[in-house]
C-alpha cells in the first residue's frame, strides 16, 4: 500500500483554486463604511465581480455588513464611481503591510456595477 502519513498528504486547494471569479489587481483608494463608524479610507488590492481585497487600519469582524465606494478605471481617461454593499470575509494583520488585509464579498451587486467590474477585470 502506498499511503502517505497525514503530515505528507496532498496540500489543500489554494485560495486561487477556490475563487469563483477572476480577479485583477486594482491599486487605488476607497472608502469602507462599517456599522457604527464613519467611512474609513482603505487601499484596494484587487477586485472581481465577487468581491475585493483591501488593506487598511481597521480590523473588521468577519461577516460584518459593509459598503465600499471607489472610482473604477474603465479607460486611461475615464472612471466609474462605484458604491456597493458587501460582507467582510476575513481580516488579518500583515506585518509586511503594517495594516490589516481585508477580504470583502459583494452582496446583491447591481448588474450595471457587475458589468463595469467584469470589463475592468477582462481588461
Amino acid at each position: 500500500m502506498d499511503e502517505k502519513p497525514a503530515d505528507q498528504a496532498a496540500p489543500a486547494a489554494s485560495g486561487m483554486e477556490r475563487r469563483q471569479f477572476e480577479r485583477r489587481p486594482l491599486r487605488s483608494t476607497a472608502l469602507l463604511a462599517l456599522p457604527g463608524q464613519g467611512p474609513v479610507q482603505v487601499q484596494t488590492v484587487d477586485i472581481s465581480a465577487g468581491g475585493m481585497g483591501l488593506v487598511g487600519s481597521v480590523n473588521p469582524v468577519p461577516r460584518t455588513a459593509c459598503a465600499i465606494r471607489l472610482a473604477l478605471p474603465v479607460s486611461a481617461w475615464d472612471r466609474v464611481n462605484i458604491e456597493a454593499q458587501g460582507r467582510i470575509t476575513h481580516s488579518v494583520f500583515s506585518s509586511k503591510d503594517g495594516a490589516f488585509k481585508i477580504g470583502m464579498q459583494f452582496v446583491d451587486l447591481p448588474a450595471v456595477i457587475a458589468v463595469a467590474i467584469n470589463r475592468y477585470v477582462k481588461g
